[in-house]
């Protein structure tokens, strides 16, 4: 079995993200059920052989301490300046950052439009909190940051809190990649506002 589609820490595996193929490799056919039944515990990028420290159901047998779901957040308590501040998420913030994302104004403008069902983004909030910080402004919850595995970052405020200049603040402060709608000319002012470079399609700070 390999994986064809990158697949995050935590995510379930699914026939569009795992498949039988040649040549024999990874775990046997004979698992496949078992394999769909179970969720990963590491980021495995496309291509990847699948093994038993990779699945669920098996890694307690096939203990790895490079192929774990590590909790620690990819952002860390960061202080921006003296008003605004970044704090780990936990779990507890799930419906802070839905309200956020699934609002009408955040949603026109994110890669992805449609509305993300309450309970499919509490279930995977549970598997991937550690991406996420969020903003503190002046002890008040601002908005949220995102820094996925592949060092994508995307930022997002509630309305109350825009034009304060925080979301530039933080920019100037992170760094990683981020690809953004060519109409969303605020986000595209804001990076570019903060040091980050057009690389290609997306954009770059280092």
């Amino acid at each position: 079995m390999f994986v064809v589609k990158d697949i995050q820490p935590g995510e379930k595996f699914t026939s569009e993200n795992v498949r039988v193929i040649r040549p024999a490799d990874g775990l046997e056919p004979r698992f496949y059920d078992d394999v769909l039944s179970a969720t990963t515990t590491c980021f495995l990028e496309r291509g990847t052989p699948l093994a038993k420290k990779h699945v669920s159901l098996f890694a307690s047998d096939q203990p790895d301490e490079d192929c774990s779901l590590s909790l620690e957040s990819i952002i860390p308590f960061t202080t921006i300046n003296t008003s605004t501040t970044l704090i780990p998420a936990t779990v507890d913030d799930a419906k802070f950052v839905y309200d956020i994302r699934n609002g009408d104004d955040v949603r026109s403008v994110s890669l992805t439009t449609q509305v993300i069902p309450y309970e499919s983004h509490i279930s995977f909030f549970a598997t991937h909190f550690m991406q996420y910080a969020i903003v503190f402004f002046h002890d008040f919850r601002a908005g949220y940051v995102r820094k996925e595995l592949s060092g994508s970052l995307s930022i997002a405020l509630h309305p109350e809190f825009r034009g304060k200049g925080i979301g530039s603040a933080i920019l100037s402060h992170l760094s990683g990649n981020a690809i953004i709608k060519t109409e969303n000319d605020a986000s595209l002012q804001a990076f570019r506002k903060a040091g980050w470079q057009i690389i290609g399609h997306y954009l770059e700070k280092k």
